[in-house]
């Protein structure tokens, strides 16, 4: 099953938005790297979501523990690096290159363990609170405020190591 089929299933749920999908797919291949990867997850989150079931934060939980899950089960045979340009590829229809400055970026996201990747990408690139990022990642907002501060750090010190900042 494609992208767009995994999509148009998604959409048959009540109470999913297109938007949480889109959110969902981006996070997941954010995460993992892999296209196929983030669309499987994707179909599998959908598939375990019962009918009628509105819940947001719950649903983009459920993603990160599959992306959890599949990231450990096979991290030792994935490059901890992708290559330049795959883990932020859009779905099939609006691909476009990365900039110096987003390939950098991206690397140095990459370098993260996943649980600061996720709480990153939860806070800082969908806008997430702490106590949703709390949530979805099934941490305490502690920890969420602990992984971010560390995430940033690490990022801030590659970026400059690679002389991008």
């Amino acid at each position: 099953m494609g992208h767009e089929q995994s999509i148009e299933q998604a959409r048959k749920q009540p109470g999913l938005l297109y938007a949480d999908q889109e959110i969902a797919y981006n996070l997941a291949l954010r995460l993992l790297g892999d296209s196929p990867a983030a669309l499987q997850t994707l179909q599998t989150t959908v598939r375990r979501i019962p009918a009628g079931h509105n819940a947001h934060l719950q649903f983009l939980g459920l993603v990160v523990a599959l992306c959890r899950d599949r990231w450990r089960t096979r991290q030792a045979t994935w490059s901890v690096t992708p290559p330049v340009g795959q883990a932020t590829t859009s779905p099939p229809g609006a691909p476009r290159p990365p900039s110096p400055g987003e390939a950098w970026l991206e690397q140095g996201i990459w370098q993260l363990p996943f649980e600061q990747r996720a709480v990153l990408l939860l806070h800082d690139a969908h806008s997430y609170t702490y106590e949703e990022v709390a949530e979805i990642a099934g941490l305490r907002v502690s920890a969420v405020e602990t992984c971010l501060a560390q995430a940033r750090r690490a990022l801030r010190d590659f970026l400059q190591a690679q002389g991008a900042l």
